[in-house]
């Protein structure tokens, strides 16, 4: 079972109306609207209980109680289900009789029992209750499926003193809502909702002066466990309900000129390429030394199909492997050291860099409503096993096993394309400004938490991005396979990150789309030793040991190792893996050695530009959850396009946010033979590192779990699996 809110609010002017804001439901879920009222000072009296419609669905009154010293202030409680609501307000109506003010608070269930109409089989007990003083306790029946089953409660409160009062949740509850109404010279009051598992004894709330109160308690019913399931089943709909839950909010920096897009839609308007070993070598495009010039993309541009039932050319379902996929994906074509724009593979062409300015076209025009995207995926706790059971020297599983229901949530952040330079204070050349610019640009948000549904707790967030400086030391982080981007592993506080109404709220650096939990420049070390560009990005990585003019590549490399490993044995970034984990560390950085091509004497380093997340938010776009109300979030806000339980069905091809590797084969697929492996942008010449091609899809949930390994095995460590 899974919560999702719907829609809150609340008016102080008077009314015998009260319509929401527009929502809609999902289908044969149990939705529940709480709503409180007050007579007017003057010609008062006790409220009528009021009447709910709106959404196609018919409203049942489950509870309903007044309260206040005059008993002039009611709580209500509704219910309501059906297969097929609607989008729209619901309207919440006392007939003639004016109300002095309205608060509201509307959510929903998934996975609930719907053998009887209107969500009745859906609530197993209900009662009310009120109260006076600072507090509200009440027992709770023993539920007769209490790992099931959820526990919701809202409490009204009154406030004699002219001011809404703050109201705590009871131990082990989440809190759904709070809308607090403070009239001038009048009336003021608070309703909350919250909610926790069945398994509880009691519910509680608590506030900070004596107080009349009400509230309404009912337990809703897990639908019945699926044949043979034993309970343990999560049907999608319980996924995409966590899903909407922890919807992010970005914020971006003025000068953003990409957003997070939908991949499918990339891969349906891009070219597809073959290549060969070495991939910046353009004699392998599309064909093999030898072979003619012009070369030829394997599909063109917007003739490529992502499902073999949809219109296009279906490449997916070829059983390659991870390991032999060269394949590339091509969007904007490519263009020379004087910026000129090249749109084919030919003899004299030098297809140095992509053109990063075409695909900033594209997506200003025909590409547009792809953006503003997201993809997420949920894995659950035998999956984080066998992911972790695979890592490479070392095995994670017995840390995945010291969670309770682990669950993972990932957000994936398409960009079609990377913008990063190095030295923009000393080096104007094009070299520096391409040096890691490239097509295609993936990035992720992780929560990891303990339970499934409802139930799901937050315990550690990951971001990806660029590696940190390390000026105050490296928080938890592991690369990807390239070496490219980390993923930054954190606890999950209140503090960090920051929420607006439990939603996750994330900083965005211009052109690197780093994800950051704070606004403001931040300073970074993107490279790893083997991989540092050098002299304004024309060279790239001398040995980090240093070499002499006449030494062998071989010796430098034999150096290399050596620094690695005292920075194994001095606990440095690799130093949380252990032995094996380390060793393997190393013999990463040295696969992907370079020798030199001089010896200059003195250090060439170009140093990366800082990430330039937005000062703060609302300076640039916002974009954010549905119906949620972000007060910062500035004058150009973009609500996320992608819908969780709304699949968008166009041109004869279905949109969906969720992942699905095994119907979705533009995804790498878990067997490691089928799916896309390949690049998501152009390879270049003159690229050896693979640092201006596209990138690979990277394995965040492998890349978190590293992380976190690696704030649990600090000395002392940074991370608690208990904390």
């Amino acid at each position: 079972m899974a919560r999702r809110n719907l829609a809150s609010g609340s008016t102080t002017g008077d009314g015998s109306a009260f319509e929401t804001e527009s929502f809609r439901p999902g289908s044969n879920t149990l939705v529940l609207l709480f709503v409180t009222s007050a007579r007017p000072v003057f010609g008062g009296g006790i409220p009528t209980t009021p009447a709910v419609t709106g959404n196609g669905l018919q409203w049942v009154v489950v509870r309903s109680l007044t309260y206040g010293a005059n008993d002039d202030r009611r709580l209500t409680c509704f219910r309501a289900s059906g297969p097929a609501p609607v989008d729209a307000s619901a309207v919440i109506d006392f007939g003639l009789e004016t109300q002095d003010f309205c608060a509201w608070s509307i959510f929903e269930y998934t996975d609930v029992d719907v053998s009887t109409a209107n969500g009745r089989s859906a609530i197993v007990q209900s009662f009310a209750v009120p109260a006076s003083g600072q507090s509200l306790t009440a027992p709770l029946s023993a539920s007769a499926d209490p790992d099931r089953n959820v526990a919701v409660g809202a409490i009204a409160v009154d406030s004699a003193g002219g001011a809404a009062i703050d109201v705590t949740q009871g131990a082990g509850y989440r809190e759904i809502d709070e809308q607090s109404l403070t009239q001038f010279l009048g009336k003021a009051g608070t309703l909350q909702t919250q909610d926790a598992e069945a398994s509880t004894a009691t519910i509680s709330w608590t506030w900070s002066s004596p107080q009349s109160a009400a509230a309404i308690v009912l337990e809703v019913k897990a639908a019945p466990p699926a044949e043979g399931g034993g309970g343990s089943e999560r049907p999608p709909d319980d996924d995409r309900a966590l899903i909407e839950r922890f919807e992010p909010i970005l914020f971006f920096h003025p000068s953003e000129k990409f957003f997070p897009s939908d991949a499918k839609r990339f891969v349906e308007h891009a070219a597809l390429w073959t290549a060969q070993n070495p991939g910046d070598d353009k004699a392998g495009w599309g064909g093999k030394a030898g072979d003619p010039f012009p070369r030829k993309p394997t599909v063109t541009a917007k003739a490529l199909a992502a499902l073999p039932n949809e219109p296009g050319e279906f490449r997916f379902g070829d059983q390659i492997g991870a390991g032999n996929d060269r394949r590339f994906l091509e969007l904007g074509g490519w263009k020379d050291a004087t910026e000129a724009h090249e749109g084919e593979v030919t003899a004299s062409s030098s297809n140095r860099y992509s053109d990063r300015s075409t695909i900033e076209s594209l997506y200003d025009g025909v590409l547009e409503p792809s953006r503003f995207w997201y993809h997420a995926e949920v894995f659950h706790q035998e999956q984080l096993r066998l992911i972790g059971s695979r890592a490479p020297g070392v095995n994670l599983g017995p840390m995945v096993s010291k969670l309770r229901t682990p669950t993972l949530i990932c957000y994936y952040f398409f960009f079609p394309a990377h913008d990063q330079r190095v030295s923009s204070a000393g080096c104007d050349g094009v070299e520096a400004r391409e040096v890691s610019s490239h097509a295609g640009d993936w990035q992720c948000l992780a929560i990891l938490g303990e339970g499934v549904g409802a139930a799901f707790t937050p315990k550690f967030v990951g971001r990806t991005g660029s590696r940190s400086s390390g000026v105050n030391g490296f928080p938890p982080y592991q690369f990807d396979d390239d070496q490219n981007t980390v993923m930054t592993v954190g606890a999950w506080t209140g503090a960090e990150p920051v929420l607006t109404a439990g939603h996750p709220r994330l900083y965005v650096a211009a052109g690197t789309h780093s994800l950051y939990t704070t606004p403001g420049e931040q300073r970074v070390d993107p490279y790893t030793s083997d991989r540092r560009p050098q002299w304004c990005g024309t060279v790239d990585t001398p040995s980090p040991a240093g070499s002499d003019a006449d030494e062998d590549s071989g010796v430098t490399a034999v150096k290399d190792i050596a620094v690695l490993l005292a920075k194994m044995i001095a606990a440095g970034p690799f130093g949380f893996l252990g032995a094996t984990a380390a060793l393997v560390s190393c013999v990463v950085e040295v696969g992907h050695y370079k020798s030199p091509l001089a010896s200059f004497g003195v250090d060439p380093a170009s140093t990366a530009d800082p990430d330039e997340p937005p000062a703060g938010p609302g300076v640039g776009k916002t974009v954010k959850p549905d119906a949620l109300d972000v007060p910062d979030a500035g004058a150009d806000v973009i609500v996320w396009r992608s819908r969780p339980r709304e699949p968008l069905t166009l041109d004869g091809r279905i949109y969906d946010c969720i992942v699905d590797r095994t119907t979705q084969p533009w995804w790498p697929n878990p067997d490691t033979k089928s799916g896309f492996n390949g690049r998501w942008g152009q390879h270049v010449t003159a690229d050896s590192l693979a640092r201006r091609a596209g990138p690979r899809f990277p394995n965040y949930p492998l890349m978190f779990l590293l992380a976190l390994a690696d704030g649990l095995g600090r000395n002392p460590p940074l991370l608690q699996l208990d904390g």
